[in-house]
C-alpha cells in the first residue's frame, strides 16, 4: 500500500503543475492579462509591434519544493499583417519534476466590425523529467525508485481571439492531445502514471476611459479542465497617463493578487504581482512573486510606441 501511494504521488506530481489544489496541470499567471500568448495562440501578432515577454513565478514561497515558472515568448506579425507568428518556451518546476514546453505559433486574422477577429494554432512538445533517483525512498524494493522518467510529449492547441480598441474576447484550448506518462519502466501492458488533460479558457476584457488621463480595464479569466472544478480570475486594472498600470484580482479559492506594471520607455516595460494565497495552504507560504519583463521592436521607426499604440489599442 505505501510502496504504491509513493509511486502514484511521485509520478503524478510530474503533471500537477498548474500549482492550485484543484488539479489544474498548466501553469498559472496572474499577469495573463499583458501576454495572452501564454493561453492563446491567436494572440500572436496582435500588438503593433514585435514582443518579447520573459516573466518568473515564484510561488508559494518559503514552502519547500514549491512551483517555479519561467517563460519566454515572442510574437509578431509578417509583412501581411493578416498573419502572425510567435514562440513561446515554458519552463515549470514543482518538486522532482521538471517540464520544458516548446511551442510554436501562428495566427491568421481577419477584420471583422471596427477589430480583428484572430484563428490561432500552436504545436510543439514537452520534455518532461522527474528525479526520482534524488528521492528519499520510503521502500526501496519498489521497481520504479532509482530510474529518473524522461519523456517527450508532443502537443497542439488552438485558441480563437478578437480584439478592437476598447474591447477583447477569446477562448483556447491546451494540450489538446491528452498524452500519457509511462516512465522508463513498465510493469505491464497497461502501465501508466499519469496523462496530460485537455485545458480549455475563456477570457474577455475591456476599457473604459474615466477622465483624460484615467482608463479603467476591467478583465476576466475561466479556466476548466476535466475531473476538477473551474476557476475564474477576475481582475480590474486602471491605467494613469498611459503609463503606469496598477490592479487587483481574485482568483476563486485561491488567491487576492495585487499587480502593477510600468512602461519605462517606448520599448520598455516591467510588471510585478504578488499573490496572497486564500486557500488552505495560505498558512504555511508566504505568498507568491511575479515578475515580468517586455520588449517592443518597432520597426517603424517614427511611431511612438505607448500602450494607446499596442493592440490596436491598450491590449
Amino acid at each position: 500500500m505505501i510502496k504504491s501511494l509513493f509511486r502514484t504521488t511521485l509520478l503524478l506530481s510530474l503533471f500537477l503543475t498548474f500549482h492550485t489544489a484543484q488539479a489544474q496541470q498548466e501553469a498559472m499567471y496572474t499577469q495573463y492579462m499583458f501576454n495572452k500568448l501564454l493561453i492563446n495562440p491567436g494572440y500572436a501578432g496582435s500588438r503593433a509591434a514585435t514582443s518579447i515577454t520573459a516573466l518568473y513565478r515564484d510561488q508559494w514561497t518559503g514552502f519547500d519544493g514549491a512551483p517555479r515558472t519561467a517563460t519566454v515568448s515572442v510574437h509578431g506579425h509578417l509583412r501581411n499583417p493578416k498573419v502572425g507568428l510567435g514562440l513561446t518556451v515554458i519552463n515549470d518546476r514543482l518538486g522532482l519534476s521538471n517540464n520544458t514546453g516548446v511551442y510554436a505559433v501562428y495566427s491568421y486574422r481577419l477584420p471583422l466590425g471596427d477589430g480583428r477577429l484572430n484563428f490561432g494554432l500552436q504545436g510543439g512538445f514537452d520534455h518532461v523529467q522527474l528525479a526520482l533517483s534524488t528521492a528519499t525512498h520510503i521502500d526501496p524494493g519498489d521497481p520504479t525508485l532509482g530510474a529518473d522518467v524522461t519523456q517527450f510529449t508532443p502537443n497542439i492547441g488552438a485558441g480563437i481571439y478578437y480584439q478592437s480598441d476598447r474591447f477583447y474576447a477569446g477562448a483556447s484550448a491546451q494540450r489538446l492531445i491528452e498524452n500519457s506518462l509511462t516512465g522508463n519502466v513498465i510493469l505491464s501492458e497497461d502501465d501508466v502514471y499519469a496523462k496530460q488533460n485537455r485545458h480549455l479558457y475563456a477570457m474577455a476584457g475591456g476599457m473604459i476611459r474615466l477622465s483624460e488621463n484615467v482608463e479603467f480595464r476591467p478583465a476576466a479569466l475561466f479556466k476548466y479542465v476535466a475531473n476538477a472544478p473551474f476557476q475564474l480570475d477576475l481582475n480590474a486594472s486602471f491605467l494613469f497617463v498611459e503609463r503606469l498600470w496598477a490592479g487587483v484580482s481574485y482568483r476563486t479559492d485561491a488567491s487576492i493578487d495585487a499587480m502593477v506594471e510600468f512602461q519605462v520607455n517606448r520599448q520598455l516595460r516591467i510588471g510585478y504581482a504578488y499573490d496572497w494565497q486564500v486557500a488552505a495552504i495560505g498558512p504555511y507560504t508566504n505568498g507568491s512573486h511575479e515578475v515580468m519583463l517586455g520588449f517592443d521592436l518597432d520597426f517603424a521607426k517614427t511611431r511612438i510606441i505607448t500602450p494607446r499604440s499596442m493592440g490596436p489599442r491598450y491590449f
